[in-house]
């Protein structure tokens, strides 16, 4: 099994905003899940108007980085964790 997996990010966490998110192009960032510190549960921005269109989940890494997933990625990628 393949230690790298490609995931859809919104945008990288830090200095990341609600506007950042509506206007993301939805990347997709190739990591290795060794490397990932932790992947949090599902969250959004409920204090802005259609928050509930953007879900996301948070992905840490061990070096630090921390991306917002969107949620379908992530839920991949809880899948692919759970099989180690």
């Amino acid at each position: 099994m393949s230690n790298f997996i490609q995931v859809q990010i919104y945008c990288k966490y830090d200095g990341c905003c609600f506007d950042d998110i509506q206007t993301s192009r939805k990347p997709f960032i190739t990591i290795n899940i060794n490397e990932i510190s932790t992947l949090g549960p599902k969250e959004d921005w409920g204090f802005c108007d259609k928050y509930w269109e953007y879900p996301y989940r948070k992905l840490k890494m061990h070096n630090g980085d921390t991306y917002l997933c969107v949620l379908e990625s992530a839920n991949e990628l809880d899948k692919k964790l759970l099989e180690k």
